[in-house]
């Protein structure tokens, strides 16, 4: 496998991955922008409308049959948060030249259709069309009003805004619904324009065409992109508390059977000078995964919960548990699940505890080599940290971790915010019976 970055045009960079090894081949453009408040809907909404058609395919029929011409190639719209950055374009997908009768080749038209749909869309007068722009904002608005159906997920959007509020983190990569609300044709087709000239844009490439043929390519079809000045994209601010911070606490009432526990914690000073690999198998440790600590002892030896897990988000510096709750172990389960960070701190970490992190961590970077898809999100975190480092570099890493290591990052961390999302008929039933008291 050979990884080839170099720089195409001023904010444009390829990422090329050499492989023979995918029978499928992968290709995403990935345009980058500050997440705003006033744009992230709107940018979210962008690759939808643009994929309803280019100035020679028109509508998603004709794009569709185009893409089933092509072996059932696909290219779907991609919308996602790394820190505090949007990233938005399209992701396509394709059976590798390779493996298709001699002579023929698909990756090649493949990408070209797909800037086709990214730099030349259907216009009316050079305005992006109403009727696209109005459909696409409607079903955008839907799925952002639809998130709060899912509690577990809702939960974690509320977290984010009580815990971040003021920091750009808290800002969700499908924007506000009033902000999409707000989107019309002539709106949209500016902010499109500016993204399209001023954003620094990510190109990754995973499959086996050489790379002189997807130069080639590339240099045709970006003939055509409009760009201007730059914009220098601010880095995800990490904050460090303070000596005399006080942690909050959040409940909020809302229509579920099931309460919703999350806690979240600022890692300190450990992100001074992060390692990404005890990163991992610290949250490994913790509660990433079916031998941790939060899920053995809280979930299964104390039964405190329905389910929990913890994540690490080392771009912000910031750790979460989550769990989901019966209303009458709120105590216990916060207690235990302090306990459970105390005990790492402590360097109370058993050998097949620390076995199976490490086994675990290394097993998924391993895997990340299986698939052009995995390959490709990897190198895109990667390009977002500070350090690029490759799957196989990080599994050896993952193996000299130790637990003083893991004991240092628990040491480090520092409690931000408590918040419990209750059933509100519990909440009523409560406060009735305080009423009558």
């Amino acid at each position: 496998m050979l990884i080839d970055k170099r720089d195409l045009l001023p904010g444009v960079r390829l990422i090329y991955v050499n492989t023979d090894k995918f029978k499928t081949g992968v290709f995403s453009v990935w345009i980058k922008s500050a997440l705003d408040s006033n744009t992230a809907a709107a940018h979210a909404v962008i690759p939808h409308v643009l994929l309803r058609g280019s100035k020679s395919l028109p509508d998603m029929e004709q794009i569709s049959a185009a893409l089933e011409e092509m072996y059932g190639s696909s290219i779907s719209p991609i919308n996602r948060k790394i820190g505090e950055t949007q990233y938005v374009g399209f992701l396509s997908s394709f059976p590798d030249d390779k493996f298709l009768p001699e002579g023929t080749k698909v990756a090649a038209p493949v990408i070209s259709l797909l800037f086709d749909l990214l730099l030349r869309p259907n216009t009316h007068g050079g305005l992006l069309l109403q009727e696209y722009v109005n459909s696409e904002r409607d079903k955008h608005i839907e799925q952002i009003l639809s998130l709060k159906n899912d509690k577990g997920a809702y939960a974690q959007i509320r977290l984010l805004d009580k815990m971040f509020e003021g920091e750009a983190y808290a800002i969700s990569a499908m924007g506000t619904a009033p902000e999409a609300k707000s989107i019309n044709y002539l709106k949209l087709t500016k902010i499109y324009r500016e993204l399209i000239q001023t954003a620094p844009i990510d190109i990754i490439y995973c499959g086996s065409m050489p790379i002189d043929d997807l130069l080639s390519v590339l240099t045709e079809e970006l003939a055509v992109l409009p760009r201007t000045v730059i914009k220098n994209l601010p880095e995800t601010e990490i904050k460090f508390p303070s000596e005399d911070f006080v942690p909050r606490t959040v409940f909020e009432d809302e229509d579920t059977e099931q309460e919703k526990l999350i806690v979240g914690w600022r890692l300190g000073d450990y992100m001074k000078n992060p390692d990404l690999a005890s990163l991992m198998v610290f949250n490994s440790v913790f509660g990433g995964d079916m031998s941790s600590k939060l899920f053995v002892n809280v979930r299964e030896k104390m039964s405190l919960c329905y389910n929990i897990s913890s994540f690490v988000d080392r771009f912000k510096g910031v750790l979460f548990a989550s769990c989901g709750i019966s209303e009458d172990d709120y105590d216990a389960a916060l207690s235990e699940i302090f306990n459970q960070l105390d005990a790492i701190r402590r360097g109370e970490i058993s050998e097949f505890e620390m076995s199976a992190a490490i086994q675990s961590c290394v097993s998924s970077y391993r895997s990340v080599a299986d698939s052009a898809y995995s390959m490709q999100s990897f190198i895109l975190n990667q390009l977002a940290s500070s350090q690029f480092m490759l799957p196989l570099e990080l599994s050896e890493l993952c193996m000299r971790v130790t637990p003083a290591d893991l004991a240092g990052i628990a040491d480090s961390v520092v409690l931000d915010t408590v918040y419990l999302m209750r059933d509100n008929k519990t909440s009523e039933n409560a406060k009735d019976t305080d009423d009558n008291d």
